[in-house]
């Protein structure tokens, strides 16, 4: 059940007699178009959001692997250098 009200002062009575079987299924067709659309529009959004979200994610991962690699690679190289020469 529609919750819409009608503006102050406007009369809508006889508006749905005085428009014609054809206009009415125009106005549906093209309502139904848009909000196809507008729907498709939403769906192409959310996903192209997610498929950047994926990137980040991938990146901030790859960028997570390579700092755990270089700051291995520097503990290495510190116990390296700083364990006594053996004679």
């Amino acid at each position: 059940e529609s919750k819409w009200e009608p503006p102050e002062g406007t009369d809508f009575s006889g508006v749905q007699k005085q428009i014609g079987a054809s206009k009415k299924v125009e106005m549906r067709e093209r309502l139904k178009t848009y909000l196809e659309e507008r729907l498709n529009d939403s769906a192409t959004d959310f996903i192209g959001g997610m498929q950047d979200e994926r990137r980040d994610m991938e990146w901030k991962r790859k960028e997570a692997g390579e700092n755990v690699r270089k700051f291995k690679k520097s503990e290495l190289m510190e116990s390296s250098s700083s364990s006594p020469a053996k004679k």
